[in-house]
């Protein structure tokens, strides 16, 4: 016998055992019955890219956006980080950039496909 939430009367209990079947039955059903809580499909960068923009925020985490294109180089610069200071200088627009985000996509870095 599976032991009960205390937390909850039964009829919830057994809800929330139905909600988490999937998780603890194994794959090929969704662990949510609601519509807005199901997994979104990937739409996202690969994942070479998405680890280099991680990078990049790890190196711009004490920027204070929005930064223009001397704030993020100071910045770069003072982490020790000479080869994303010299793309940094290269970009043509002066900012500001909002977030990393715009940084990457100013770089060339790809950006999440968006789906309806």
């Amino acid at each position: 016998m599976e032991p009960r939430s205390n937390k909850v009367n039964p009829r919830l209990d057994e809800q929330l055992r139905h909600e988490t079947a999937s998780l603890t039955h194994g794959p090929g059903v969704e662990s949510h019955s609601r519509d807005d809580l199901r997994q979104e499909p990937d739409v996202g960068v690969p994942d070479d890219e998405a680890s280099q923009r991680a990078e990049l925020a790890q190196v711009l985490a004490s920027v204070a956006f929005p930064a223009t294109r001397e704030q993020l180089v100071a910045a770069v610069t003072t982490e020790h980080a000479p080869e994303v200071a010299t793309r940094l200088r290269d970009l043509r627009d002066d900012g500001p950039f909002d977030n990393v985000q715009a940084v990457w996509t100013a770089l060339g870095g790809s950006s999440e496909r968006t789906h309806t």
